[in-house]
């Protein structure tokens, strides 16, 4: 099968026999394998949170077995979900808006991860639920801005997008060295979050 991923690329494989066995070549080319190899070579604990899933990902492969037709079947765990979610959101921004390097580069920076993956699921939740994104321009340093507009199909209307998630310790590769509080804390830095987002400029409705 062909995979259009937009209107100049195209992927295809014999061995793909369903939808997921794209997104699990597709994760692995954009975040490339040369990352992949030397976050594999570190102990388990210490590899970045997504190829904690893809370890995973890979032992649950494993654990079932192929049918008389060669396929697999298994009811998808919470890790599954994760990185296979993660591989179709990026599919998705790729087919829809653009997945710029910069944003490549913070999904693969551990500190940073937690953000730009959650831009991602709210990306995902938008453009399916039929809104036209533009992204911001991230190079751009000297002023504060939203992570994107989203611009209804359906009515036209325009609106100014900010992601934020509070950081948990020892969730999505965070610590107590980035400031993140224990699960006993709920909503702690809540008013903080929102308080940063509504700081920043917006030339349409929030």
């Amino acid at each position: 099968q062909f995979v259009a991923v937009d209107g100049d690329t195209l992927h295809y494989s014999k061995e793909w026999r369903f939808f997921p066995d794209f997104l699990s070549d597709y994760i692995k080319d954009v975040l490339a394998g040369e990352w992949g190899n030397a976050e594999i070579a570190k102990p388990i604990e210490e590899r970045h949170p997504i190829m904690q899933w893809y370890d995973a990902y890979c032992s649950f492969q494993q654990a079932n077995e192929k049918r008389e037709d060669g396929t697999y079947v298994a009811n998808a765990t919470g890790v599954v979900y994760c990185y296979l979610g993660l591989a179709y959101n990026l599919y998705l921004l790729k087919r829809n808006v653009e997945l710029q390097e910069r944003f490549v580069a913070r999904l693969k920076n551990r500190e940073q991860f937690q953000g730009a993956y959650y831009e991602l699921i709210v990306a995902n939740c938008l453009i399916r639920a039929g809104f036209e994104l533009t992204l911001e321009d991230e190079t751009d340093e000297a002023s504060k801005h939203c992570e994107f507009s989203a611009i209804s199909k359906q009515t036209g209307k325009k609106f100014w997008v900010e992601a934020k998630m509070r950081s948990i310790s020892g969730l999505l590769g965070k610590t107590e060295a980035d400031g993140a509080p224990d699960t006993s804390k709920p909503t702690a830095q809540l008013s903080k979050h929102l308080n940063q987002a509504l700081k920043k400029p917006a030339d349409d409705e929030r």
